[in-house]
């Protein structure tokens, strides 16, 4: 039996040593630019502290009962609006499974649903679309480029709200907030790319949230957002982090998104951004190794499996950040190598993915 292991574990080395490290390495001298920012108007600017959202205890969602088994639409929307909502609910119909669809159904029938085209003053010029739980109301404004409700009816199908905690998707409250929106946008550009145009929005935390699904699996991610399930997912990622460090990680997703575009943070205390996705960069890095070191000793898993997975995981990093003049790495070279041998050295010697 001992034996047995010990080659799985001496294939697991050999199969992780015999990818062209070199080779993958080049993706990172051509990295794409992303210019998440314009540059900073000249003048004096007050220094404001961020305050690091506290990780607090995750609380277990609700159970979700089904209120009624019939998919209800307001006679008040008007009809251009009410054709999205039913291409929203035949299209994730056709997709999730009925233990996915209880927000959906619960929430549907008393949304509410305004065009606000005629009042921008209501919106910040870059945001198009806005979901309120509490009143369980969809905010659009109309746009050009693309519609933004199928983003906001994600979230209405992913929120509820008990004893006075929001869940919605992959947050709890405001904590979360990166994770939820990073991957709701993913799953509006995945099942309605033709009727909504892929824009740029939440593009780093899009991303982030890609490598957590390759991990995690989109089935069960997918169900997880939509049954409102920031705990299950934390529990699942514990199989390869403590969950201080997962807290940790999922609080710096917080703060990229509300630093990123806040152009008043910019000319001070640039070190946090940097470190908040530095902190990010290893963790991804640390849990997918953990996950991949775990799959290579799986004799069930074939190596072109383990190789499109491995240049996935690449592709979805490898990028740089250019704010006003500032690159921010998301994916640093040396860092992943030296994680990487770091979990060599210290589990594949002992015969243990820890």
């Amino acid at each position: 039996m001992f034996e047995r292991e010990n080659n799985e574990v001496n294939n697991a080395i050999t199969i992780l040593q015999n990818i062209d490290l070199d080779t993958i390495a080049s993706i990172f001298r051509f990295a794409v630019i992303y210019y998440a920012s314009r540059k900073v108007t000249q003048g004096v600017a007050l220094q404001i502290e961020y305050h690091f959202p506290k990780c607090k205890k995750i609380k277990m969602p609700p159970e979700l009962v089904l209120e009624s088994g019939d998919f209800q639409v307001d006679d008040k929307i008007k009809e251009e609006d009410k054709a999205h909502i039913l291409n929203f609910i035949n299209t994730v119909c056709s997709n999730f499974s009925d233990d996915c669809l209880i927000l959906l159904c619960n929430n549907l029938k008393s949304l509410k649903l305004k065009d606000t085209y005629h009042q921008k003053h209501i919106f910040n010029p870059d945001v198009t679309g806005a979901y309120n739980l509490k009143k369980n109301a969809i905010i659009i404004r109309d746009c050009s480029l693309y519609n933004p409700i199928y983003h906001e009816l994600f979230h209405l199908s992913s929120s509820i709200i008990q004893d006075k905690t929001t869940f919605s998707g992959f947050s709890q409250d405001a904590f979360g907030k990166g994770l939820n929106e990073g991957y709701t946008q993913l799953l509006t550009e995945r099942y309605f790319a033709k009727e909504s145009v892929i824009d740029s929005s939440y593009p780093i935390q899009k991303r982030i949230v890609q490598v957590l699904e390759i991990i995690v699996g989109k089935d069960e991610m997918e169900q997880l957002y939509m049954q409102a399930n920031l705990k299950g997912l934390v529990d699942f990622l514990s199989k390869y982090a403590t969950e201080k460090e997962i807290l940790s990680f999922i609080s710096n997703v917080d703060f990229t998104m509300q630093y990123l575009p806040n152009h008043k943070f910019l000319l001070f205390k640039k070190y946090l951004l940097r470190k908040a996705f530095s902190s990010i960069s290893d963790f991804l890095i640390k849990i997918f190794i953990k996950y991949f070191a775990s799959l290579a000793i799986d004799s069930n898993v074939d190596e072109e499996e383990l190789h499109y997975k491995f240049m996935l995981f690449l592709s979805l990093l490898s990028i740089s950040i250019n704010i006003s003049g500032e690159e921010y790495v998301l994916l640093n070279e040396d860092t992943y190598y030296n994680i990487l041998h770091s979990i060599l050295d210290n589990n594949f010697k002992t015969n243990k993915i820890k």
